[in-house]
């Protein structure tokens, strides 16, 4: 037990390591054209594939309750988890061997698209089966997960790119519910304005939208106590908005929304102003869209969304949709998109209900989090890669994991370690 305990405590490190050095190594070449990312990556997915078949009899979680509702939450990720990763597998022998027509260069895509899912699923299995046995260990998590957010916080100041804001956003939606009440707001706000000033329109919106939409999601109408912070967090919004057009992201939203209202969507689509302010999203995502519809079931395989992409728009710097519901949607049809929408309402649908068993404030905390961080990276879903950023959703991962555990034992009514 112990053993295992600490190679999983090994492969964490390669995982923090990651959350703060990941975006630095992108820019490192090894091996040629070999980035020092994907080599940890890839180092941390062979691990973690060794690690789960040889403690297999832990993936069970024997410390859960069977009858609990982690348990059962715990059953369909695994499910919806497990049938990405095998459609993607299928799919992606099937188009070694019969080829993809639009594109020569759409296997590391596919690989990356796949490590990617399976670290971010280990993610969720290795916080559980650290934290699981000794309940200790969730705050030494959130100890964690502050530091690597201040780190995170000054990268994003020297170096703006859009990669770092969406960490940022992620880590910072469940470190501010994290934090101590009195450095709450504090935290939200420097946030707030560090992403503003990074130029990441929506990693500033899935920001403070994940924070609101928490608020609403716990909001109950027989407790007055609940109101009082959407209210005042929509007040400081609507107040500060002059200060936030002013930032290089308010800028580019409000050109944005002028041209819109000048020339409608159709002009957003069809010129070269729409295309500019969209940065080509205007011009990829509608071919995307009707290219999926080919195979609208299974999908073109993992890769291809990424490929097509660069076919369509011929721009090195779109290399990827960057939407994640039109990449699921193009490289796993219909039956990909609902089982990854079914991952994540299982998760929403848990944090919760588990309030409901939760008593002490303490332990809530870490599910107005995992929703933060949740909502937050849906939100990042709908213009950006977040989901290929293994450094951004093994940070989610780890909530989830460790909330499985939280739930777990509150359910039990045991008190291990806390």
């Amino acid at each position: 037990m112990a053993t295992w305990t600490n190679l999983w405590r090994g492969w964490f490190f390669l995982l923090v390591v990651y959350w703060v050095l990941g975006e630095s190594m992108t820019r490192v070449k090894i091996f040629g054209q070999l980035s020092l990312s994907a080599a940890w990556v890839l180092l941390a997915f062979i691990s973690g594939v060794f690690l789960v078949v040889l403690s297999f009899p832990k993936l069970n979680l024997p410390w859960i309750n069977r009858r609990s509702w982690s348990w059962r939450t715990y059953r369909w990720l695994v499910g919806f988890w497990l049938l990405l990763l095998l459609e993607g597998g299928v799919l992606l022998v099937m188009n070694i061997f019969m080829g993809v027509p639009y594109s020569g260069d759409w296997l590391y895509p596919a690989l990356q698209e796949l490590t990617s899912w399976g670290l971010y699923g280990f993610s969720v299995l290795g916080a559980a089966i650290l934290i699981c046995p000794n309940l200790r260990r969730v705050s030494r998590i959130a100890t964690l997960l502050k530091l690597v957010f201040v780190v995170s916080l000054v990268f994003v100041v020297i170096n703006p790119t859009r990669s770092l804001a969406a960490e940022v956003a992620v880590a910072g939606s469940a470190v501010t519910f994290l934090a101590r009440p009195a450095y709450r707001w504090f935290l939200f706000f420097i946030t707030a304005g560090v992403l503003a000033a990074s130029g990441s329109r929506m990693a500033v919106l899935a920001f403070i939208a994940g924070h609101l939409f928490t608020y609403l999601f716990f909001l109950k109408l027989m407790k007055p106590r609940t109101w009082y912070p959407p209210f005042v967090l929509a007040a400081v919004m609507l107040a500060s908005a002059p200060i936030f057009l002013r930032t290089q992201a308010g800028e580019r939203s409000v050109e944005l929304i002028q041209t819109v209202l000048e020339a409608g969507v159709e002009g957003v689509l069809e010129t070269g102003e729409g295309a500019y302010l969209t940065q080509g999203r205007s011009i990829v995502w509608p071919a995307i869209v009707d290219h999926s519809f080919q195979r609208a079931f299974f999908g073109h395989g993992p890769g291809t969304a990424s490929a097509y992409a660069y076919y369509v728009s011929q721009n090195s710097r779109f290399q990827h949709p960057h939407n994640e519901y039109l990449r699921v949607f193009h490289n796993y049809g219909l039956v990909g998109l609902l089982a990854f929408l079914g991952f994540y309402s299982a998760i929403l649908v848990y944090a919760r209900s588990s309030l409901g068993f939760v008593r002490k404030s303490g332990k809530q905390l870490w599910f107005h989090a995992l929703v933060a961080s949740t909502l937050t990276s849906l939100l990042l879903f709908a213009t950006d890669n977040a989901g290929l950023y293994v450094f951004v959703m093994s940070i989610h991962g780890v909530l989830v994991g460790a909330a499985l555990c939280l739930g777990a034992f509150c359910c039990a009514g045991v008190s291990r370690g806390l």
